[in-house]
């Protein structure tokens, strides 16, 4: 409703900062292969990022159908989000800390309920066979964006999580089952 459309409306969205090496503009150029798709990035933004994006989209005629919404407080995220019907992960493989990332977008995506569109990085992988919660796809490719964007939306009975896998995964990578390992790193540096 915040961008004026329409519940029948299929909405894409980016969680976080809109910045380089997150792949946004190969997302938007997947918008020419998603008729009628939005695509909405929710987050803080850097200008560049963001005029690289408004350009692909004005060059590509899409430029109605991308937002960019400012961020709100974490503590909100999920339930904003919820509404949106999956979000993507173009993280790109440009290093090994993006290769091995582990970002608090695809929880937050995940635990709203959303289906994920993933990046094909190790951990993100892994993360998506796991939990079936999503597709895989090239990243830097808008055709494979796209691609697997339409199955996530065309199958979202499949791949949208259940209150069981939520549990599931809020058991093993929420912030109870995270604050017992980081008290075990602690407690191994502290040993004598």
């Amino acid at each position: 409703s915040r961008l004026g459309l329409t519940p029948d409306t299929p909405l894409v969205l980016h969680v976080g900062w809109v910045s380089v090496e997150r792949g946004l503009d190969r997302c938007v150029r997947a918008l020419q292969h998603l008729p009628g798709a939005h695509f909405a990035a929710v987050g803080p933004r850097y200008d560049a990022t963001e005029m690289e994006m408004t350009q692909a989209a004005r060059e590509l005629g899409v430029e109605n159908r991308i937002h960019f919404v400012d961020p709100v407080p974490h503590e909100q995220v999920m339930s904003f989000i919820a509404s949106a019907d999956c979000s993507v992960i173009a993280i790109q493989n440009v290093s090994l800390n993006n290769y091995f990332c582990f970002p608090n977008k695809l929880l937050d995506s995940v635990m709203a309920g959303l289906p994920v569109v993933v990046a094909n990085l190790r951990e993100l992988r892994r993360f998506v066979e796991r939990y079936d919660v999503g597709v895989v796809m090239d990243e830097t490719d808008p055709l494979s964006i796209a691609s697997a964007t339409r199955e996530v939306l065309a199958k979202a009975a499949r791949y949208r999580p259940s209150r069981a896998k939520i549990a599931d995964i809020e058991q093993h990578f929420g912030w109870l089952a995270q604050q017992e390992q980081l008290l075990k790193v602690y407690r191994g540096l502290l040993a004598p």
